[in-house]
């Protein structure tokens, strides 16, 4: 049988070195190891990833000197070591003695007395984190936090820390069938602790996550999981008076916006957008759950490219969730921390603009276009907007004002991580002038 813990340290191999994402590792690694072992890797996963820097950092300080490349195994599972010691709870004595087991999976037997060594002392002396630069007391990468200083002066510290709570499961109650209370009355008969949450207004916070089989009307289509931040885009298409018939969700897997979107507007029909034909079967999948299939058309397409796909009909509404860094997201996605580089802000900045510009002509006269980011850099997100706007006379910022739950920006709206339960997740909504 695979141990777990060299399937974790293979895993975040290729998270660390190669920059793959959870996406397909997780997916590929869980595979290897027992049925009743794979949360317990997802989870060892996930805070390794949220906290790899600062593990070196806690490594490195107990080595005479640094491993060579070819023993990175033996580096990692140290860092595994000290993980379990200093953020999971794992008992010391099962995190070292499993540690030195699992060297044998790795063809390491060599290292047994070195991993012992390191692990024991930083049992017995655990670094102070405290001393520790931002980048790795955050854990940050550096070009990160110079972003951050940049972008949210102010505010550093508290984004940097917010981004490595463990995001809450929040749930969207779909009020086509059903309400919010009904809902929380039905997940407290079946014994699940949820709340509503204190701004989105078809939200509810579970106390504790569980899998959606779990979940009391999931199958039936009563219930969807999806951020409040996400939620928050029908928010203010309902604060501004926005009641389309006709929408376009150009960026649209997973889909749980565009569900959102054919559940506030029942008279609606939506066209969905999404450039991959596997993540667009995800779509397809929830809106039949929820039964809107009727009123979903789902197309392979680049979004930006119009003669693939737009027939010269107008939308009445735009909704352009735009690839970004998803910088915002960072609690529910630590591999990101590893897997975006610096320029990606620029190249995906480019990409961005290039869908504004293409997509702005499909909007009608007096239409709309929701412009949204689950990122914090304002390169990405104010920036940008302010860019579009500027550079179009029949744009028009129309964002609705005092939203006391989110930043006003010089265009549009900005939630942080953390703030209200939320992920980070940047809005603007711009009206076209109706005279074309």
């Amino acid at each position: 049988m695979v141990d777990t813990r060299v399937v974790a340290v293979q895993t975040m191999r290729a998270v660390l070195e190669e920059g793959r994402s959870f996406t397909t590792v997780l997916a590929q690694a869980e595979q290897r190891v027992p049925v009743e072992a794979r949360s317990r890797l997802r989870a060892v996963c996930f805070e390794w990833a949220r906290w790899a820097t600062q593990l070196e950092a806690m490594v490195d300080v107990k080595l005479d000197k640094p491993l060579r490349q070819k023993d990175f195994d033996v580096y990692l599972l140290m860092q595994l070591g000290v993980l379990e010691l200093t953020h999971m709870n794992t008992p010391a004595h099962t995190a070292v003695n499993e540690c030195v087991k699992a060297l044998k999976g790795l063809k390491r037997p060599w290292a047994k007395g070195l991993v012992n060594a390191v692990l024991r002392n930083t049992q017995r002396a655990p670094l102070d984190v405290d001393k520790l630069n931002r980048a790795e007391r955050f854990a940050y990468p550096d070009w990160w936090i110079r972003a951050i200083k940049n972008d949210w002066p102010d505010d550093v510290d508290q984004v940097l820390s917010a981004g490595n709570e463990r995001a809450p499961m929040t749930l969207r109650v779909n009020q086509l069938v059903t309400t919010r209370d009904e809902t929380l009355a039905a997940f407290d008969e079946m014994g699940l602790s949820a709340e509503a949450h204190a701004v989105a207004s078809d939200a509810i916070v579970l106390a504790e996550p569980v899998s959606v089989h779990q979940l009391p009307g999931f199958a039936e289509g009563r219930v969807s999981v999806q951020d409040a931040a996400a939620q928050m885009v029908l928010s203010l298409l309902s604060t501004a008076g926005v009641n389309p018939l006709r929408v376009l969700d150009a960026c649209a897997a997973p889909g749980g916006k565009t569900a959102h979107l054919l559940e506030s507007f029942p008279d609606a029909t939506v066209v969905a957008l999404d450039h991959a034909a596997d993540r667009l079967e995800r779509v397809s999948d929830t809106a039949v759950r929820l039964s809107l299939q009727d009123r979903l058309t789902a197309l392979v397409a680049d979004a930006a490219n119009l003669s693939q796909w737009w027939q010269q009909e107008p939308f009445d509404l735009v909704l352009l969730d735009a690839p970004c860094t998803g910088s915002g997201v960072i609690r529910r996605h630590p591999d990101i921390k590893h897997t975006r580089r610096e320029e990606d802000i620029t190249t995906l900045g480019q990409q961005q603009a290039a869908l504004l510009q293409a997509l702005w002509q499909t909007v009608k006269p007096g239409g709309h276009l929701l412009y949204a980011t689950c990122s914090i850099f304002k390169q990405e997100n104010e920036a940008q907007m302010n860019t579009f706007v500027s550079a179009h006379d029949d744009a028009q910022d129309v964002t609705p004002a005092d939203q006391s739950w989110a930043h006003a920006q010089a265009v549009g709206y900005q939630v942080l991580p953390g703030e209200h339960d939320m992920d980070g997740f940047y809005y603007a909504l711009i009206q076209k002038d109706s005279h074309g």
